[in-house]
Protein backbone atom coordinates (compact mmCIF):
# COMPACT_ATOMS: atom_id res chain seq x y z
CA UNK A 1 0.00 0.00 0.00
CA UNK A 2 1.31 3.43 -0.86
CA UNK A 3 2.15 6.07 1.73
CA UNK A 4 -0.85 8.08 0.60
CA UNK A 5 -3.15 5.10 1.19
CA UNK A 6 -1.67 4.50 4.64
CA UNK A 7 -2.23 8.15 5.58
CA UNK A 8 -5.80 7.98 4.37
CA UNK A 9 -6.40 4.79 6.34
CA UNK A 10 -4.91 6.30 9.51
CA UNK A 11 -6.97 9.44 8.98
CA UNK A 12 -10.12 7.37 8.54
CA UNK A 13 -9.43 5.39 11.69
CA UNK A 14 -8.75 8.58 13.64
CA UNK A 15 -11.98 10.10 12.36
CA UNK A 16 -13.88 6.97 13.35
CA UNK A 17 -12.33 7.13 16.84
CA UNK A 18 -13.26 10.78 17.27
CA UNK A 19 -16.75 10.11 15.95
CA UNK A 20 -17.15 7.25 18.44
CA UNK A 21 -16.02 9.51 21.30
CA UNK A 22 -18.46 12.19 20.23
CA UNK A 23 -21.22 9.60 20.09
CA UNK A 24 -20.36 8.35 23.57
CA UNK A 25 -20.36 11.89 24.96
CA UNK A 26 -23.67 12.58 23.24
CA UNK A 27 -25.13 9.41 24.73
CA UNK A 28 -23.91 10.36 28.21
CA UNK A 29 -25.41 13.83 27.91
CA UNK A 30 -28.66 12.36 26.63
CA UNK A 31 -28.75 9.97 29.58
CA UNK A 32 -28.20 12.88 31.94
CA UNK A 33 -31.04 14.84 30.34
CA UNK A 34 -33.30 11.80 30.62
CA UNK A 35 -32.47 11.57 34.31
CA UNK A 36 -33.48 15.21 34.73
CA UNK A 37 -36.77 14.79 32.86
CA UNK A 38 -38.71 13.30 35.82
CA UNK A 39 -37.58 16.16 38.05
CA UNK A 40 -38.53 18.71 35.40
CA UNK A 41 -41.90 17.05 34.90
CA UNK A 42 -42.48 17.03 38.67
CA UNK A 43 -41.57 20.71 38.85
CA UNK A 44 -43.83 21.79 35.97
CA UNK A 45 -46.80 19.41 36.04
CA UNK A 46 -49.86 20.97 37.60
CA UNK A 47 -50.11 24.06 39.79
CA UNK A 48 -47.27 24.74 42.26
CA UNK A 49 -49.53 25.17 45.30
CA UNK A 50 -52.80 23.32 45.73
CA UNK A 51 -55.22 23.62 48.63
CA UNK A 52 -56.26 20.58 50.63
CA UNK A 53 -58.90 19.60 53.16
CA UNK A 54 -59.67 21.53 56.33
CA UNK A 55 -61.01 19.41 59.14
CA UNK A 56 -63.39 20.81 61.70
CA UNK A 57 -64.64 20.08 65.17
CA UNK A 58 -67.72 18.28 66.30
CA UNK A 59 -70.57 20.77 66.85
CA UNK A 60 -73.22 20.25 69.52
CA UNK A 61 -76.32 21.01 67.45
CA UNK A 62 -77.71 23.85 69.64
CA UNK A 63 -77.40 21.96 72.93
CA UNK A 64 -76.02 23.75 76.00
CA UNK A 65 -75.96 20.74 78.31
CA UNK A 66 -73.52 18.43 76.50
CA UNK A 67 -69.92 18.84 77.71
CA UNK A 68 -66.67 17.63 76.18
CA UNK A 69 -64.71 16.15 79.08
CA UNK A 70 -61.69 15.67 76.84
CA UNK A 71 -60.60 15.07 73.26
CA UNK A 72 -57.77 13.07 71.68
CA UNK A 73 -57.08 14.17 68.10
CA UNK A 74 -54.73 11.94 66.08
CA UNK A 75 -53.26 12.27 62.57
CA UNK A 76 -51.78 9.02 61.22
CA UNK A 77 -49.87 10.08 58.11
CA UNK A 78 -49.88 7.74 55.12
CA UNK A 79 -46.53 6.62 53.58
CA UNK A 80 -46.46 9.48 51.06
CA UNK A 81 -47.24 12.05 53.82
CA UNK A 82 -49.79 13.60 51.43
CA UNK A 83 -52.79 12.43 53.43
CA UNK A 84 -53.64 11.23 56.90
CA UNK A 85 -56.28 9.21 58.69
CA UNK A 86 -57.75 11.52 61.32
CA UNK A 87 -59.32 10.10 64.49
CA UNK A 88 -61.09 12.46 66.89
CA UNK A 89 -62.04 10.82 70.20
CA UNK A 90 -64.45 12.80 72.35
CA UNK A 91 -65.41 12.00 75.93
CA UNK A 92 -68.93 13.42 76.16
CA UNK A 93 -71.16 14.01 79.17
CA UNK A 94 -74.83 15.03 79.31
CA UNK A 95 -75.25 17.32 82.33
CA UNK A 96 -79.00 17.64 82.08
CA UNK A 97 -82.25 15.82 81.23
CA UNK A 98 -82.27 12.91 78.80
CA UNK A 99 -81.73 13.82 75.15
CA UNK A 100 -83.33 11.72 72.41
CA UNK A 101 -81.92 11.82 68.90
CA UNK A 102 -79.62 14.69 69.85
CA UNK A 103 -78.06 15.96 66.59
CA UNK A 104 -74.32 16.39 66.16
CA UNK A 105 -72.53 17.92 63.18
CA UNK A 106 -68.99 17.31 61.97
CA UNK A 107 -67.84 19.69 59.23
CA UNK A 108 -65.09 19.03 56.67
CA UNK A 109 -64.04 21.34 53.87
CA UNK A 110 -62.64 18.99 51.24
CA UNK A 111 -60.56 19.74 48.18
CA UNK A 112 -62.68 17.81 45.69
CA UNK A 113 -61.97 14.22 46.70
CA UNK A 114 -65.12 13.29 48.57
CA UNK A 115 -64.52 12.63 52.24
CA UNK A 116 -65.91 9.43 53.76
CA UNK A 117 -66.56 9.83 57.47
CA UNK A 118 -67.50 7.20 60.06
CA UNK A 119 -68.59 7.56 63.69
CA UNK A 120 -68.94 5.19 66.65
CA UNK A 121 -70.55 5.69 70.07
CA UNK A 122 -69.29 3.44 72.85
CA UNK A 123 -67.69 1.24 70.18
CA UNK A 124 -70.87 0.78 68.12
CA UNK A 125 -71.27 2.28 64.60
CA UNK A 126 -73.53 5.31 64.26
CA UNK A 127 -75.36 6.04 60.97
CA UNK A 128 -73.94 9.20 59.37
CA UNK A 129 -75.66 11.31 56.72
CA UNK A 130 -74.24 14.24 54.78
CA UNK A 131 -76.56 17.24 54.81
CA UNK A 132 -76.75 20.88 55.80
CA UNK A 133 -77.73 20.13 59.36
CA UNK A 134 -79.99 22.10 61.71
CA UNK A 135 -78.48 25.53 61.07
CA UNK A 136 -80.04 28.86 60.18
CA UNK A 137 -78.89 30.59 56.95
CA UNK A 138 -76.82 33.16 58.85
CA UNK A 139 -75.07 30.39 60.80
CA UNK A 140 -74.28 28.51 57.59
CA UNK A 141 -72.84 31.66 56.03
CA UNK A 142 -70.68 32.31 59.10
CA UNK A 143 -69.42 28.74 59.19
CA UNK A 144 -68.67 28.73 55.46
CA UNK A 145 -66.58 31.88 55.85
CA UNK A 146 -64.65 30.31 58.74
CA UNK A 147 -64.02 27.03 56.93
CA UNK A 148 -62.69 28.67 53.78
CA UNK A 149 -60.00 30.56 55.72
CA UNK A 150 -56.51 29.06 55.87
CA UNK A 151 -54.82 30.42 58.98
CA UNK A 152 -51.18 29.86 58.10
CA UNK A 153 -48.79 27.84 55.95
CA UNK A 154 -45.62 26.61 57.63
CA UNK A 155 -42.17 25.72 56.36
CA UNK A 156 -41.35 22.30 57.89
CA UNK A 157 -37.59 22.84 57.47
CA UNK A 158 -37.27 26.30 59.07
CA UNK A 159 -40.48 26.34 61.11
CA UNK A 160 -41.32 29.79 59.75
CA UNK A 161 -44.86 30.71 58.62
CA UNK A 162 -45.47 32.03 55.11
CA UNK A 163 -48.35 32.81 52.81
CA UNK A 164 -48.68 32.78 49.05
CA UNK A 165 -51.16 32.29 46.26
CA UNK A 166 -52.85 28.88 46.33
CA UNK A 167 -54.16 27.33 43.11
CA UNK A 168 -56.61 24.50 42.71
CA UNK A 169 -60.24 23.60 42.42
CA UNK A 170 -63.03 25.05 44.54
CA UNK A 171 -63.44 23.40 47.91
CA UNK A 172 -66.67 21.82 49.11
CA UNK A 173 -68.08 22.29 52.60
CA UNK A 174 -69.59 19.01 53.80
CA UNK A 175 -71.78 18.69 56.89
CA UNK A 176 -71.88 15.18 58.36
CA UNK A 177 -74.87 14.71 60.67
CA UNK A 178 -75.70 11.95 63.13
CA UNK A 179 -77.80 11.63 66.27
CA UNK A 180 -77.27 10.09 69.71
CA UNK A 181 -79.58 9.16 72.56
CA UNK A 182 -78.05 10.52 75.75
CA UNK A 183 -79.74 9.58 79.04
CA UNK A 184 -79.54 12.03 81.92
CA UNK A 185 -75.98 12.26 83.32
CA UNK A 186 -74.75 9.85 80.63
CA UNK A 187 -71.08 9.72 79.67
CA UNK A 188 -69.44 7.95 76.76
CA UNK A 189 -66.84 8.01 74.01
CA UNK A 190 -67.62 9.23 70.51
CA UNK A 191 -65.02 8.53 67.79
CA UNK A 192 -65.09 10.28 64.41
CA UNK A 193 -62.71 9.07 61.67
CA UNK A 194 -62.01 10.28 58.13
CA UNK A 195 -59.14 10.57 55.62
CA UNK A 196 -57.68 14.06 55.27
CA UNK A 197 -55.98 15.21 52.02
CA UNK A 198 -53.17 17.70 52.63
CA UNK A 199 -52.50 20.91 50.75
CA UNK A 200 -49.32 20.76 48.67
CA UNK A 201 -46.50 23.20 47.91
CA UNK A 202 -43.86 22.10 45.36
CA UNK A 203 -41.96 25.39 45.16
CA UNK A 204 -39.90 25.58 48.36
CA UNK A 205 -37.71 22.47 48.60
CA UNK A 206 -36.58 19.35 46.73
CA UNK A 207 -39.59 17.35 47.93
CA UNK A 208 -43.19 18.61 48.14
CA UNK A 209 -44.29 20.21 51.39
CA UNK A 210 -47.66 19.02 52.73
CA UNK A 211 -49.84 21.33 54.81
CA UNK A 212 -52.55 20.21 57.24
CA UNK A 213 -55.24 22.49 58.67
CA UNK A 214 -57.82 21.64 61.31
CA UNK A 215 -60.22 24.09 62.94
CA UNK A 216 -60.37 23.91 66.72
CA UNK A 217 -61.88 27.24 67.75
CA UNK A 218 -65.48 26.59 66.58
CA UNK A 219 -65.64 24.00 69.40
CA UNK A 220 -66.09 26.94 71.78
CA UNK A 221 -69.82 26.38 71.14
CA UNK A 222 -69.87 23.43 73.58
CA UNK A 223 -71.11 23.91 77.16
CA UNK A 224 -67.49 23.28 78.21
CA UNK A 225 -64.37 21.77 76.70
CA UNK A 226 -61.83 19.79 78.70
CA UNK A 227 -58.23 18.71 78.01
CA UNK A 228 -57.09 18.35 74.41
CA UNK A 229 -54.33 16.06 73.16
CA UNK A 230 -53.07 16.21 69.55
CA UNK A 231 -50.75 13.58 68.06
CA UNK A 232 -49.16 13.44 64.61
CA UNK A 233 -47.50 10.17 63.59
CA UNK A 234 -45.78 8.91 60.43
CA UNK A 235 -45.21 5.30 59.37
CA UNK A 236 -42.41 3.59 61.27
CA UNK A 237 -38.98 4.30 59.83
CA UNK A 238 -40.04 7.52 58.06
CA UNK A 239 -37.51 10.36 58.15
CA UNK A 240 -39.43 13.62 57.95
CA UNK A 241 -39.44 17.32 58.71
CA UNK A 242 -42.24 18.68 60.91
CA UNK A 243 -43.38 22.15 62.00
CA UNK A 244 -46.58 23.10 63.85
CA UNK A 245 -48.12 26.34 65.06
CA UNK A 246 -48.98 24.91 68.49
CA UNK A 247 -46.64 23.77 71.28
CA UNK A 248 -45.60 20.39 69.91
CA UNK A 249 -42.91 18.23 71.42
CA UNK A 250 -41.32 15.13 69.90
CA UNK A 251 -42.18 11.91 71.70
CA UNK A 252 -40.57 8.90 70.04
CA UNK A 253 -41.69 8.91 66.43
CA UNK A 254 -44.66 11.21 67.10
CA UNK A 255 -45.25 14.91 67.71
CA UNK A 256 -47.54 15.70 70.65
CA UNK A 257 -49.32 18.85 71.87
CA UNK A 258 -51.39 18.95 75.07
CA UNK A 259 -53.68 21.70 76.37
CA UNK A 260 -55.99 21.95 79.40
CA UNK A 261 -58.71 23.23 77.05
CA UNK A 262 -58.95 24.71 73.59
CA UNK A 263 -55.81 26.60 72.44
CA UNK A 264 -55.93 30.17 71.15
CA UNK A 265 -55.48 29.19 67.49
CA UNK A 266 -56.63 26.63 64.97
CA UNK A 267 -54.25 23.79 64.20
CA UNK A 268 -51.79 23.99 61.33
CA UNK A 269 -48.77 21.80 60.70
CA UNK A 270 -46.52 20.97 57.77
CA UNK A 271 -44.47 17.88 56.91
CA UNK A 272 -41.91 16.89 54.30
CA UNK A 273 -39.99 13.70 53.56
CA UNK A 274 -36.26 13.94 54.30
CA UNK A 275 -35.09 10.50 53.10
CA UNK A 276 -32.16 10.68 50.68
CA UNK A 277 -31.50 14.39 51.23
CA UNK A 278 -27.80 13.91 51.98
CA UNK A 279 -27.01 17.34 50.48
CA UNK A 280 -29.78 19.14 52.33
CA UNK A 281 -33.34 20.03 51.27
CA UNK A 282 -32.51 22.51 48.48
CA UNK A 283 -32.77 21.12 44.92
CA UNK A 284 -29.77 22.97 43.38
CA UNK A 285 -26.98 20.74 44.82
CA UNK A 286 -28.54 17.62 43.33
CA UNK A 287 -28.69 19.17 39.84
CA UNK A 288 -25.05 20.29 40.12
CA UNK A 289 -24.03 16.85 41.38
CA UNK A 290 -25.72 15.20 38.40
CA UNK A 291 -24.00 17.63 36.03
CA UNK A 292 -20.59 16.95 37.62
CA UNK A 293 -21.02 13.17 37.40
CA UNK A 294 -21.92 13.34 33.72
CA UNK A 295 -19.01 15.63 32.91
CA UNK A 296 -16.66 13.29 34.77
CA UNK A 297 -17.93 10.31 32.83
CA UNK A 298 -17.63 12.24 29.58
CA UNK A 299 -14.04 13.20 30.38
Amino acid sequence: MSRTGVKKLKGGLEEMRLTGCRHRIALLLAAWLLCLLPAAAEANAGPPRVGGDTGGPLLPGRSDQVHVLGESLRFDLHPGLDRATVSARYRLANRGPALEAQPFIFVVQDSGERVDLTATWQGHPVPVTMEWGPFAPDELAEMAAAWTTVDVWLDPVTGEPYSDHVYGQDTVLRYFRFTLDLPAEAEGELVVTYDHVAARDRTRWTYPVYQYHYLLLPALGWASFGPLEIRVAAPEGTRWYFAGNLDFRQEGGEYVAEYPGLPDANLAFAVMNRSGLFLGPRPAPYYWLGCAVVLLLAA
